[in-house]
C-alpha cells in the first residue's frame, strides 16, 4: 500500500513521463536532445518521420500529421519534449488500435 507521499511521487513521475517507464523516457529524451540540438530547444515536426522510424513505428505520414495537429496547437512546426512524449503515446495507441482491427477482421464470426 502507498502512503500519501509515495502516491504524490508516483503521480508526479507519471505526469512527467506521460506513463513511460523511466528507461523509455530517458531514451526518448536522448533522441529528442539529439534531434532538437539540446535540452531547452524544440524539435522540428519534419524530423518526426526519422524519429518514428528509429523507434520502429509504422504509422503512415498522414496519420502522424493528424496526431501532430492535436499536439502542435500553435502550429509553430516545433514540439517540446513533453509534446514528443504525448505524440509517442498517441502513436502507440494508434498502432494498438490498428492491430486490434486486423485481429478482429481475421477472427471468424
Amino acid at each position: 500500500l502507498l502512503d500519501f507521499n509515495e502516491f504524490q511521487k508516483l503521480r508526479e513521475h507519471l505526469r512527467k513521463t506521460r506513463g513511460f517507464l523511466q528507461e523509455e523516457a530517458t531514451e526518448l529524451n536522448m533522441i529528442f536532445e539529439r534531434v532538437a540540438g539540446g535540452r531547452d530547444r524544440e524539435m522540428n515536426v519534419d524530423e518526426l518521420g526519422r524519429v518514428k522510424d528509429y523507434l520502429g513505428y509504422s504509422v503512415p505520414a498522414d496519420a502522424i500529421a493528424k496526431l501532430v495537429s492535436k499536439i502542435d496547437r500553435d502550429k509553430s512546426g516545433f514540439i517540446s519534449f513533453d509534446e514528443l512524449l504525448q505524440l509517442v503515446r498517441m502513436i502507440q495507441d494508434f498502432e494498438h488500435e490498428h492491430l486490434l482491427n486486423i485481429v478482429e477482421n481475421l477472427s471468424p464470426e
